[in-house]
């Protein structure tokens, strides 16, 4: 799953003809819509009418079941919560100072600060949204997929959230099969970082920390750099391979 940063922009950009991203949740997305809709002032039945519409629209194999679930749900959430409208993500001088400062008996210090890193950015976005305190209420493995940290298994990312609890970063809610943790380490401060794509927190840190990237030169995604030609995301690259194969075969005369 992905988060937009700025969801007036995406839902504009739906309501024009534009498709639903398929990275993104379909109940997210509607909830989007939905606090866009009470956004520009619609009441309660004009949201639901308007969900609901477009939903058909977009997804047309979608149950009637779940269409129902997404636009209730979408219609309550559009009463807790504002739309996020989020240009950039800033990360204070004191705070990464605080950050670069968190050290791990357990783990790599730089893979624990990434992920301190990547949950501050997150509780900010959160607190554009509506969300107090600096919580954050994202589950493990989107922290985890954010902070650009693989591989581990869900006791690890466990563990790697009460090693980051030890240093007195974060605070956790005690509750079984909760995922809330409060930030401790947001503080006011001349601009050190921004963060224009909060999908993207893991990969800054990694660019601060003096790790090269590049941008995809067809999506805009960020890309390490592996050697010296690196223009395209893999995903990007895999597809355009895809295109150049089938020129190739249309030039054969194999396909039409």
């Amino acid at each position: 799953m992905t988060f937009v940063m700025n969801e007036k922009k995406y839902a504009e950009t739906i309501i024009r003809g534009g498709d639903i991203d398929k990275n993104k949740n379909r109940l997210y997305t509607a909830n989007v819509m939905a606090r866009y809709y009470r956004h520009i002032g619609y009441d309660d039945r004009e949201i639901k009418v308007a969900v609901e519409r477009l939903i058909r629209e977009k997804i047309p194999d979608a149950p009637d079941s779940s269409v129902d679930f997404w636009v209730r749900k979408s219609v309550e959430t559009s009463k807790k919560r504002p739309l996020c409208v989020v240009d950039g993500i800033v990360v204070t001088k004191p705070e990464m100072e605080r950050i670069k400062a968190i050290h791990s008996d357990k783990y790599d210090d730089s893979r624990v600060q990434k992920l301190a890193f990547t949950l501050l950015c997150l509780a900010k976005f959160g607190a554009a949204g509506g969300i107090k305190d600096h919580w954050v209420n994202t589950k493990y493995k989107h922290v985890f997929s954010i902070a650009n940290i693989k591989g581990l298994t869900v006791e690890k990312q466990c563990l790697y959230i009460h090693d980051l609890y030890k240093t007195g970063y974060i605070d956790i809610i005690r509750k079984i099969e909760s995922h809330g943790i409060k930030v401790l380490g947001v503080e006011d401060g001349e601009p050190e970082v921004e963060v224009k794509d909060i999908n993207e927190a893991g990969m800054v840190f990694e660019e601060y920390s003096g790790k090269k990237f590049v941008r995809c030169e067809k999506c805009g995604k960020m890309v390490p750099v592996t050697n010296g030609r690196n223009l395209y995301c893999s995903k990007c690259a895999a597809e355009i391979d895809r295109e150049k194969a089938r020129e190739r075969m249309r030039k054969a005369g194999l396909i039409g």
